[in-house]
């Protein structure tokens, strides 16, 4: 029975889609270990991708600064 599973799993395995392959990667028990050594780097290419498209997302400029809590907050709560 396990070798089937195994033999379905690989079979399996080469059409995973890319949200399996970031999650594999990210996982602190796997890592790349998962991948053959074939696959290794177009898996790396592709983290280092989803990395730099984040990374030009929430760049310190793109960001927004928290709004500050206004002061009539308090005296509706107060009210209450």
């Amino acid at each position: 029975m396990a070798a089937l599973i195994y033999r379905k799993i690989n079979d399996y395995w080469m059409i995973i889609d890319s949200a399996s392959t970031v999650s594999a990667i990210l996982d602190p028990r796997s890592k790349l270990s998962v991948f053959s050594h074939e696959l290794q780097s177009s898996a790396h290419a592709h983290i280092q991708s989803i990395y730099e498209l984040y990374k030009g997302r929430f760049s310190p400029t793109n960001l927004v600064p928290p709004t500050p809590v206004r002061k009539n907050n308090r005296k509706y709560f107060a009210q209450l």
